[in-house]
């Protein structure tokens, strides 16, 4: 039965891929799978196959059309100690209700000392608690990240219960599994002592938890291509395995000993280090080939592959539909396949074979990708994981030796992300499923094909690429875009061969006076939205940012933008330079910039035969909404006017100075009632409104008297709040991105 169970696990993934996803490459893929079986010539083997298939296909078939019931009961929620993730004032942790749903629970924290219970809390607990449940919101971008989806098909979670107040706190009977979680919260609570980057690497490397405080550098490893080296996996889990049988050798224990004790605690393990994809597989394959050590088995390499993936799917079918699942069982399948080569052999197909998916869902790689990767993992098993223990270990009774050890991973930290810098990335943009799979396809070709075919397959597959680059980089269509970014404004204006790129506004988080307890650290929208948007385009320089006015909800992620883009230019209404607030905030990035004050009169270029005329201020302001920033002209053959957070006097101001009609308006401040003047909207008289707010906004735009109005014109309109991302273009006119249940 040798290396027969892989053809099965084989058949199975693509399988999964024609159920879940249904496009021609799945079924392409499913086809050259059974095409490859049948070439083994082997009855048993195909006859065993198809049985497998049959209850495989209807497993997923009602794994994929099963209904998602609304929880009835959601008052009482058992969770274990390590789930809570505190940031700020907000608890957020996954649970269990009753009948073993499982649900994701957000409640805002009441008092300091309610966040530092729930900090040092090391028991389960059940929670009783009211509130209201509904489903997770969806992604309202184009390309950008769905947490509804990944909550869905990763966590098995379809339901966020939002507590309004906890009643009661009880706490859980032990059992084994309690006891797993208890003892992994004791560890990460007294990691808090540690040294900071001591205390991240210890939690992220041996324990499995990625803290609030290194999301940032998480993000700056992962453009690296190196964020598989913390996230639990082989090269863990095997130098955990190899250093604990070491420490049994010297205890002078038995290999029979030895490895009954790593069958049971190699599956322990997986509980206590949270169970991601990559440690399930690492674990999985190494209990997997103790047990053939022990019994004699005889099982190969890929076959104990083959039943590891055959596991997985059985315990989580959407496995390979996310980044992990797909990188973590492609790479460890290659470097079985590839056991035999040499280090720098492996490490080029490795990052060859990765390569499309890493473009079709994070759209950029480094242009020393394979380099790093081959200088950094020997560093990092000889150097970083042991350190990190040897810090952790000895920080009780030799704390400065485990701060020396802190300032070792400082300078390695700091020497890498010199490099993750935007200048070194290469931005690619997004590749759709269907050419991220013929890629792998044609990759697979070239490794397998004899030598001499190699170069003009690398060739023809390297002509692809190009191909694709070119395509993605110079469209042939203008486009104009209204990000769905909240309580806020930023439009992006693509010309075709993407020879201009325009941003107005870049949207921002409205901040208020907090105690420092409660302040939360997030990531910005513009960062998860725009930034990622225009990666996905293939675009890594904007032209010109043109700024309203001051208000951060229309500015405030501007610093995000210019740290992370090339940007030429940043445009702004004529006297905002003169507001502190505007320049305390511009203050850094003031030498590296060309900055233009605008006001009437000034022109900007948007496409190379087409730009927008600056209506307003007609003089110098504060960059107050009465100082708004009003541009008007032609995109793409239509007429646009776009005005900011103006207010209705001065709507009517600019109805009188000159004659306005336009097809398409950009509604004033959010659709409040302080904007979008009736005079105004009979002389304009556009085709369609587009207005960018917030779902469930504290300030209540758009208004319902602004709505009746452009009801009672008969002026059709869009709200961001209602139909997501507002993209049009010039081919194809509008579209919409709200996900429909």
């Amino acid at each position: 039965m040798k290396d027969r169970v892989i053809f099965v696990a084989l058949i199975v993934v693509a399988l999964s891929f024609v159920v879940f996803m249904g496009n021609l490459m799945s079924w392409l893929f499913l086809v050259v799978a059974i095409v490859r079986l049948i070439w083994t010539r082997q009855p048993k083997l195909i006859l065993g196959t198809v049985i497998v298939c049959c209850f495989v296909g209807s497993f997923l078939g009602v794994e994929k059309q099963r209904p998602v019931k609304r929880p009835t009961n959601y008052q009482r929620i058992l969770v274990w100690p390590d789930a809570f993730k505190l940031n700020g004032d907000s608890l957020q942790f996954e649970g269990k209700l009753a009948d073993k749903t499982r649900v994701l629970a957000v409640y805002y924290l009441q008092t300091k000392a309610e966040q530092a219970y729930f900090q040092h809390l090391t028991h389960p607990v059940i929670l009783q608690v009211s509130g209201t449940c509904s489903r997770p919101e969806h992604a309202t971008n184009q390309n950008e990240f769905d947490y509804a989806t990944y909550l869905k098909q990763q966590r098995r979670i379809n339901y966020i219960v939002q507590i309004e107040q906890i009643r009661q706190i009880q706490a859980q009977k032990w059992s084994l599994v309690g006891w797993l979680h208890h003892a992994r919260q004791v560890l990460s609570c007294r990691a808090d002592h540690y040294p900071p980057l001591l205390r991240q690497y210890f939690k992220c490397l041996v324990l499995g938890i990625q803290t609030n405080s290194f999301q940032d550098t998480a993000q700056q490893f992962k453009r690296l291509g190196l964020i598989h080296l913390f996230s639990l996996s082989g090269l863990h889990v095997f130098y955990f395995v190899g250093l604990f049988s070491q420490l049994l050798l010297r205890l002078h224990l038995t290999k029979e000993t030895r490895d009954w004790l790593l069958l049971l605690l190699l599956p322990a393990y997986v509980i206590f280090a949270g169970s991601s994809v990559s440690l399930i597989r690492a674990v999985s394959l190494c209990w997997l080939r103790v047990l053939n050590r022990r019994f004699s088995f005889q099982i190969s390499a890929l076959d104990c592959f083959g039943w590891v993936l055959l596991f997985n799917f059985a315990v989580q079918p959407y496995v390979l539909l996310g980044l992990g699942g797909q990188l973590s069982y492609l790479l460890s399948f290659l470097l079985l396949f590839l056991r035999d080569k040499n280090a720098v052999f492996k490490t080029l197909w490795l990052n060859l074979f990765s390569l499309p998916i890493l473009l079709h869902h994070v759209y950029e790689w480094h242009y020393l990708l394979v380099l790093l990767n081959l200088l950094v993992m020997p560093l990092f098993s000889y150097a970083v994981l042991p350190l990190t223990l040897i810090g952790a270990g000895c920080f009780s009774f030799l704390p400065g030796f485990s701060w020396l050890i802190n300032w070792g991973l400082a300078a390695f930290q700091t020497s890498l992300l010199y490099l993750a810098r935007p200048q070194w990335m290469i931005v690619f943009g997004r590749l759709t499923g269907t050419i991220t799979l013929i890629l792998l396809i044609l990759t697979a070709i070239m490794l397998t094909v004899s030598k001499k075919y190699r170069i003009s397959m690398g060739l023809f597959l390297g002509s692809i690429y190009l191909t694709i680059f070119l395509l993605i980089h110079y469209p042939l269509v203008d486009r104009v875009i209204f990000f769905d970014i909240g309580q806020g404004d930023s439009i992006l204006i693509e010309s075709r061969l993407h020879k201009r790129i325009t941003l107005i506004d870049t949207g921002g988080r409205l901040t208020f006076n907090q105690a420092e307890w409660r302040k939360q650290k997030r990531s910005a929208r513009a960062e998860r939205v725009t930034i990622n948007y225009l990666k996905s385009r293939g675009i890594k320089r904007i032209d010109r940012i043109c700024l309203s006015h001051q208000d951060a909800d229309h500015i405030g992620d501007l610093a995000v933008l210019l740290e992370e883009m090339t940007v030429k230019e940043v445009a702004f209404p004529a006297g905002m330079e003169n507001n502190p607030q505007f320049r305390h905030r511009i203050w850094p990035y003031r030498q590296q910039i060309r900055w233009r004050p605008l006001q009437t009169g000034a022109k900007i270029q948007v496409t190379p035969q087409e730009e927008l005329q600056v209506l307003h201020p007609e003089r110098p302001g504060l960059g107050t909404n009465e100082d708004s920033l009003v541009l008007y002209g032609q995109i793409g053959g239509k007429t646009w006017l776009f005005t900011g957070d103006l207010d209705a006097a001065n709507e009517v101001t600019l109805c009188e100075r000159q004659r306005l009609k336009a097809d398409f308006l950009k509604a004033g401040h959010h659709g409040s009632r302080t904007a979008s003047a009736q005079t105004f909207l009979e002389t304009v008289q556009p085709e369609r409104i587009l207005i960018s707010s917030g779902r469930n906004n504290r300030y209540g735009h758009p208004h319902s008297d602004v709505i009746q109005r452009y009801q009672d014109l008969q002026i059709p309109f869009y709200n961001t709040a209602e139909n997501g991302m507002l993209l049009w273009s010039s081919t194809d006119g509008w579209q919409t991105f709200r996900h429909k249940e």
